[in-house]
């Protein structure tokens, strides 16, 4: 498993990647605690029944338990020798206490997917031009992927820390003064960096960035400034997106970014001609795999149409088979690529379970 994700997946078939993700994940040399136990309570064998990604929803969808269990249970036996480099990250709690995981290296390994798309996008890095990270850092797993893809494009990365939960509990609280005041509080953090500092980069919320162009003096610096935009965290309406990208900053290089601690991440792919959406995602295939389905039946959408996101992880560290997010989205064709687009990702309509979105 690890020398396939590692190398070279051109040719490879579905089945070549879940085989070699089962023989990993259920091997007593390989595997990791938590599933070796779960093998016995399984009413299949994922070693002879599990060949495509749609066997995996065969599996039930495990992820409440890793808000309480201890994580070293998640480490493949087969990573232990690395074990001190291994990092533990959790959810944001939109939707209550996190979920944790271990991870090694394998979402730095997906950061050349990110790049590929942002160039594709039309990033081309410049000297003395660095990045700003407005947003989450630990626990939380972004921190370390935007500093990684400053690192890696040659550049520093200035980063002005938020706690997305703290922010929450205020919403959840009614107390909107205060959250205005916290708001406050970062984007002049940021301000003074953007005004300082060479950096041309930015990774933000939508939340923030609709509050740095209501305020003409911060929005002017960042205009003249900003060259390119990173955006993630809470969803955004398909008017808002067009109004900053077409308004506000219409000369900036925007790359939004779904994804979270569960599920890795899906760069905006380029629009194409038959696109009727300006922003999609798109995952990581093979390794990670979305299906939409309709939320009473669990059965596929179509295209066009949306749905509940059911996601599949596979990596050598995480393997998170049939994991029902709370996000809902349209699925889109997406010509050239293994897999299908996502637009419009928003809360998952008439969910009995609170989901309170903040500032991320």
């Amino acid at each position: 498993m690890k020398e396939l994700y590692e190398g070279n997946i051109h040719g490879l078939s579905p089945r070549d990647v879940i085989d070699a993700a089962m023989r990993w994940h259920f091997h007593p040399e390989t595997g990791s605690p938590y599933w070796l136990e779960k093998l016995s309570q399984l009413d299949f064998d994922p070693l002879t029944d599990i060949h495509d990604f749609s066997d995996l929803q065969r599996f039930p969808d495990i992820t409440n338990d890793w808000k309480t269990l201890d994580v070293t249970q998640l480490i493949p036996k087969g990573c232990l020798a690395h074990l001190s480099d291994f990092h533990v990250f959790e959810s944001g709690g939109t939707t209550g206490n996190p979920k944790r995981i271990v991870e090694h290296t394998s979402r730095k390994h997906a950061l050349g997917y990110v790049e590929q798309q942002f160039s594709a996008l039309g990033y081309q890095s410049e000297t003395n031009e660095h990045w700003l990270h407005l947003g989450p850092t630990g626990p939380h797993i972004v921190g370390r992927t935007i500093k990684e893809l400053a690192r890696r494009d040659g550049k520093l990365c200035f980063q002005v820390d938020f706690d997305p939960r703290w922010v929450k509990k205020l919403i959840l609280q009614g107390k909107q003064e205060e959250v205005s005041r916290y708001k406050h509080h970062l984007l002049q953090q940021a301000y003074e960096l953007i005004r300082t500092q060479e950096i041309s980069i930015l990774f933000i919320t939508p939340p923030l960035l609709e509050a740095i162009c209501q305020d003409p003096q911060m929005l002017a610096c960042y205009q003249e400034k900003i060259k390119s935009i990173i955006w993630a965290g809470t969803s955004i309406s398909s008017e808002t997106y067009h109004l900053i990208t077409t308004h506000y900053f219409p000369n900036v290089i925007f790359m939004g970014l779904y994804g979270n601690t569960m599920m890795g991440i899906a760069p905006q792919r380029p629009p194409f001609s038959e696109d009727d959406e300006a922003c999609v995602y798109q995952p990581l295939y093979p390794f990670c795999r979305v299906h939409f389905v309709d939320p009473q039946t669990q059965k596929e959408t179509a295209y066009g149409e949306y749905g509940q996101l059911c996601v599949s992880l596979i990596t050598p560290e995480l393997f998170i088979p049939n994991n029902l997010e709370r996000d809902y989205a349209k699925r889109v064709r997406s010509p050239g690529f293994p897999h299908d687009g996502i637009a419009n990702v928003g809360p998952l309509p008439g969910k009995k379970e609170a989901v309170t979105e903040g500032v991320y």
